[in-house]
């Protein structure tokens, strides 16, 4: 069993929270996101959040792909910032912004990314059980673009970021 309790781990230093994740490992716990172990899972909402890029859309889906050809530089500074301020927050803070959202029900968009990007099968059939908790927050939002960042929520409040999109077609966007 972990020395720790993890609602206390955003009180350790970086160190100490380093040694917590090595001990965790040292027990077959691993923190990396499992999608037979993970499925529906609920964030551990005191600790501030770790971004995993295990599952990063680099180009398996080019619509929601961190490297879409003509993304303007602003994103990835947008980006960023973002998980910059949010490394600062808890996992409860954070879902109580405006636009930031956890979520247990996942459109049939997000699943089929879930599907593409961490099963690599898109035609695979999940039961109720099996499906992830995932979010999303944004990077910006007008009446012009509101590019969105999605995730799957993990254990120890790990954010695996597995796409960009960039049109906001996933949540459209009422104008």
């Amino acid at each position: 069993m972990p020395k720790f309790n993890l609602n206390e781990l955003s009180e350790l230093s970086f160190d100490e929270q380093i040694e917590a994740i090595d001990d965790l490992a040292n027990e077959n716990i691993s923190p990396k996101y499992n999608p037979l172990r993970d499925s529906n899972f609920a964030p551990t909402e005191a600790l501030k959040p770790l971004f995993d890029y295990q599952y990063l859309n680099i180009n398996t889906i080019p619509d929601y792909s961190f490297c879409k050809n003509g993304l303007p530089i602003d994103v990835y500074r947008a980006y960023f910032n973002e998980v910059r301020k949010y490394s600062n927050m808890t996992i409860r803070e954070l879902t109580h912004l405006k636009h930031f959202t956890i979520s247990y029900r996942v459109s049939h968009s997000e699943l089929n990314i879930y599907k593409k990007l961490v099963l690599e099968d898109e035609k695979a059939h999940l039961s109720t059980s099996q499906i992830p908790t995932m979010g999303h927050f944004p990077l910006w939002t007008s009446k012009v673009s509101s590019p969105r960042v999605f995730f799957l929520v993990g254990r120890m409040g790990i954010l695996n970021i597995l796409a960009l999109d960039f049109d906001h077609k996933i949540h459209q966007m009422n104008v």
